[in-house]
């Protein structure tokens, strides 16, 4: 919950899920292309930049990159 209210309140315009659960659950966060470059700085400084993967989604394909 608390990684949730602080995307929720640093984010406004974002899509937050919870996969998972307990100690290792994982958070599903989507943000506008517009909202991307502002947003990513303030994820790997609250979560580490090892813990924050970004992932490009395309009509044509699905691009990770770390």
């Amino acid at each position: 919950p608390k990684a949730i209210n602080y995307i929720k309140r640093e984010i406004k315009d974002a899509y937050v899920r919870v996969h998972g659960g307990g100690f290792a659950g994982t958070i599903l966060v989507i943000l506008k292309d517009k909202d991307l470059d502002n947003n990513i700085s303030n994820l790997y400084n609250k979560f580490g930049y090892e813990n924050v993967i970004k992932v490009n989604i395309t009509n044509c394909k699905t691009n990770i990159k770390k």
